[in-house]
């Protein structure tokens, strides 16, 4: 396991950001329900705002040396009678730094924090029902599967190019 420096990423940390982003949505559209096209559409304001952080809502960046090689999102839902749910968003590292406990350490980081926020009591996400890899991470911290959204992504503009998401949680 190499050990990977994490903290909570800052509007100054934006280029690299995107860079990461953009990576992770060119090789792995299947992952993210966003495209790479929607994100580069986004203005830098609007992602230094995504990475302005608030005790409720931050990224958090894996590095390895300068270089940034992991992410992860969090968000406690809007809305009196969603607020106890936070939802983990964006999660990917490079493929030259997996299978060095890297995401692992993203989602331990993340969990701490979470659970200091009061009134949180369950943690969501969604994960491409066949990567097998990252369900298996998601179960070893806690995770459970409650559903599955059937077509819940489609990549390209053929109808069979449909991705089935699961629906995890972890109860606080």
């Amino acid at each position: 396991m190499t050990t990977a420096y994490i903290r909570q990423l800052e509007p100054a940390d934006q280029k690299l950001f995107f860079q990461l982003r953009m990576e992770a949505l060119e090789t792995h559209p299947e992952s993210f329900g966003s495209t790479q096209d929607e994100f580069a559409a986004q203005s830098e304001e609007d992602r230094q705002r995504q990475l302005s952080g608030m005790e409720d809502s931050f990224v958090l960046g894996a590095f390895l040396g300068e270089n940034l090689v992991g992410v992860l999102g969090f968000f406690r839902r809007k809305g009196e009678k969603l607020r106890h749910k936070g939802v983990i968003w964006g999660v990917y590292v490079l493929p030259a730094a997996r299978r060095k406990g890297i995401a692992r350490a993203l989602l331990l980081e993340s969990l701490q924090r979470s659970r200091s926020i009061k009134g949180l009591d369950a943690i969501l996400l969604t994960v491409v029902s066949s990567n097998h890899s990252a369900k298996s991470l998601y179960q070893s911290m806690g995770f459970t599967t409650y559903g599955q959204e059937r077509a819940a992504l489609r990549i390209g503009s053929n109808p069979t190019d449909l991705i089935d998401e699961d629906l995890m949680e972890l109860v606080l």
